[in-house]
């Protein structure tokens, strides 16, 4: 299948789902997984999630930036693992335009 092809499928699965697995890894090792309802994910696939900043979630990112976020579509039975490196935006601007009021 063509690279193309794989990125649209897992964008779609990423679009048709409310809500995902975001998981870390905390100053032990161990790995914490947590439900959370991120929005959809941009063109190059970047995914953004709002959080407190005083939250496990951030400071086990703040120790080491490597997450996993699973999604699953269960009309499709499709799934999309991501890893990558995630990033805490600080600039109160840039976290006031992904505010959900609920």
């Amino acid at each position: 299948m063509p690279p193309e092809y794989l990125l649209e499928v897992a964008k779609a699965t990423i679009r048709a789902t409310a809500y995902c697995f975001l998981i870390t890894l905390g100053d032990t090792g161990q790995a914490h997984a947590r439900l959370i309802q991120p929005f959809a994910p941009n063109e190059d696939l970047t995914i953004w999630f709002g959080t407190s900043l005083k939250s496990r979630k951030i400071r086990d990112i703040r120790q080491d930036s490597w997450v996993t976020l699973a999604f699953h579509d269960p009309a499709d039975t499709t799934y999309v693992a991501l890893v990558g490196s995630a990033q805490v935006e600080d600039d109160l601007n840039e976290r006031l335009q992904r505010w959900r009021e609920e």
